[in-house]
């Protein structure tokens, strides 16, 4: 089994706790090389960009009124970045993790993209010198340093996946895109004379970034459709996650240990009793055993007895090992013995296998 086998770590016991648990500082591991932004332009937003306190609510009333277009270039990165990071700290996840159950698998992905998180990320690849914060602002807390700082971690990979899917006139399309020959029959028929760039325009890259694409002259890189984008920002996070979530996932373990054992009554491991599926057409057959065992008076000397035990284990739900004895008038002792979920059902199941024994009845009846 590999490092990140199917084994399942036992992290299920108050999802509440474990996801608000702060981790301590990562520990020093190797870092896969930062992917480079190809777009002078996109570098120029990050570089440029002025860190702000947060701000009231109502100045953002008007979400859709985008009087100061400049302004919203870095906060499109950071969202397209923030977005590329959950899909593949999940996808990543249930690729490396297949046991894992469900909250398990979101404990995992929060601590991987949380801001305290990715600040360290930041700090560690030097993007925090790209932080500009606002003189405006009189003080900055230790949660403000680290937002600026996820915020620019989370920018970064925006403006790497857009240089990516980026085109100038020095870039060839990748003979491989599927849709290749469908753009360039829509572009020829909509203007034979029009420039090779307009092509790649129509891959809806959001258009205050494909403005700025003109400048761009990124080593005479192939442009990469947005499904090679990805795949390349998948490389490299995988990289980065596999480190950094064998150490969240100790931490969660100790806390997980730390807050079974702060418990003052700790949680007992339960299971599921096996029920095998041949119960039930026995327990049809053993209906009413008890009242034929009972009413056997010229046969049995004294009253059945039933001696139940509860079966050692730690069930959801508790089952029952029954024995059934009765003394027929020659004094020979019968017992049988029956396990059910329900005392109720292994009593009748004893006493109808007693009626069995006895030949009262028979195994098919």
């Amino acid at each position: 089994m590999s490092e990140f086998g199917a084994e399942q770590p036992v992290i299920q016991t108050d999802i509440n706790s474990l996801t608000a648990y702060q981790l301590p500082s990562f520990p020093s591991f190797d870092l896969p090389p930062l992917p480079p932004i190809n777009d002078p332009h996109l570098e120029r937003i990050i570089d440029s960009y002025t860190s702000t306190g947060l701000r009231p609510l109502v100045f953002d009333q008007d979400v859709f009124v985008m009087d100061r277009p400049d302004e919203s270039y870095f906060e499109e990165l950071q969202l397209v970045g923030n977005a590329l990071l959950e899909a593949t700290a999940t996808t990543w996840g249930h690729d490396t993790f297949p046991a894992f159950r469900q909250g398990a698998s979101s404990q995992l992905q929060s601590h991987l993209i949380r801001k305290s998180t990715l600040c360290q990320v930041a700090v560690r690849y030097n993007l925090h010198t790209k932080v500009n914060y606002d003189p405006k602002v009189s003080i900055w807390t230790a949660t403000d340093i680290g937002r600026a700082q996820s915020a620019v971690f989370e920018a970064h990979i925006g403006a790497v996946y857009y240089s990516l899917i980026g085109k100038t006139p020095t870039k060839e399309k990748c003979d491989d895109t599927p849709d290749q020959t469908y753009m360039q029959t829509q572009a020829t028929e909509k203007d034979e004379t029009e420039d090779k760039s307009s092509i790649v325009e129509t891959h809806h890259v959001n258009s205050k970034l494909e403005n700025s694409s003109n400048e761009i002259s990124p080593n005479n890189c192939k442009v990469k459709t947005r499904g090679q984008a990805f795949e390349y920002l998948y490389s490299w996070l995988s990289h980065l996650f596999k480190p950094m979530s064998k150490f969240i996932l100790e931490e969660l373990k100790k806390e997980e240990s730390r807050f079974e054992s702060s418990r003052p009554n700790p949680r007992k491991i339960t299971l599921k009793f096996p029920v095998p599926p041949e119960w039930e057409l026995e327990d049809t057959k053993a209906r009413g055993g008890k009242h034929v065992l009972h009413a056997q008076h010229q046969l049995i000397k004294v009253r059945p007895t039933y001696t139940a035990t509860a079966l050692d284990g730690h069930w959801d739900v508790q089952p029952w090992k029954v024995v059934c004895t009765a003394v027929d008038v020659n004094g020979k002792e019968w017992t049988a013995e029956a396990t059910r979920i329900i005392k109720k059902k292994a009593e009748n199941m004893a006493a109808w296998k007693t009626c069995v024994e006895m030949g009262l009845i028979s195994v098919d009846e």
